[in-house]
């Protein structure tokens, strides 16, 4: 091989190795942001189920003499509902959904990490092969 291919060989593994390196800088950056989503939600989740106990707790104070009145009775069986109904519930849940599509996308980007990992190992080794042959050559011709 002359010279010039193996410098060229050289040069094609070094960029493919730079765009390597953006990609691998770009998917460590998303997997942050998703890290930092996730512990948003997390905290969401947590606050609205804390305020949701809280507002219960507040509910059952109502004592029973108090439900004897009747526009009472009805707030508080409405607020009951409310507060341990399927709203919350499809709310609470719709949460721990997004955290769940959060973490398949954290696995799916880290698994795109792992093989960029790979590819920058086997770049780095193509780029070190093809300069222990330019060195040979250069040798060879007693430069």
């Amino acid at each position: 091989m002359t010279e010039s291919q193996i410098r060229s060989n050289i040069t094609y593994n070094q960029n493919i190795l730079d765009e390597l390196y953006m990609e691998k800088s770009k998917i460590e950056s998303q997997l942050y942001e998703l890290d930092l989503l996730r512990d948003k939600v997390s905290g969401l989740q947590q606050r609205f189920g804390d305020r949701q106990q809280h507002r219960q707790t507040m509910l059952q104070r109502i004592t029973h003499s108090t439900i004897q009145n009747k526009i009472l009775k009805t707030y508080y069986d409405g607020m009951k509902v409310l507060l341990s109904g399927t709203e919350f519930n499809s709310a609470y849940e719709g949460l721990s959904e997004s955290k769940c599509k959060i973490n398949r996308e954290v696995e799916v980007l880290q698994e795109s990490l792992g093989r960029c990992v790979d590819n920058i190992a086997y770049r780095k080794e193509r780029c070190d092969y093809w300069r222990s042959q330019l060195a040979s050559l250069l040798a060879e011709e007693g430069r």
